[in-house]
């Protein structure tokens, strides 16, 4: 877990175009990143989470993770009383 300093990053499927500033005007850094997507800023006061695991020891299978650790953020906001849900795409 940790704050990110000012950044866009630029996922894999993304181009300058995506971006709408001009990064040589701007104080804040444009990352190019090995993940999926497009541009995502990142602030001081936003919490990110990098779980670091080796898939092969559970499933090699990005979406059943990525519905596991939704399911881990459900349980965790329930235990303080919150609640959490998802939304199909």
């Amino acid at each position: 877990m940790l704050e990110h300093p000012p950044v866009y990053t630029l996922g894999q499927g993304a181009t300058l175009d995506f971006v709408k500033f001009d990064p040589d005007a701007s104080d804040i850094e444009v990352c190019r990143v090995e993940r999926g997507g497009e541009v995502t800023y990142h602030c001081p006061g936003q919490i990110v989470g990098y779980p670091i695991l080796n898939l092969r020891y559970y499933q090699q299978d990005l979406h059943w993770y990525l519905r596991q650790l939704e399911e881990v953020l459900i349980r965790v906001l329930a235990a303080f009383g919150l609640q959490g849900e998802r939304f199909s795409s």
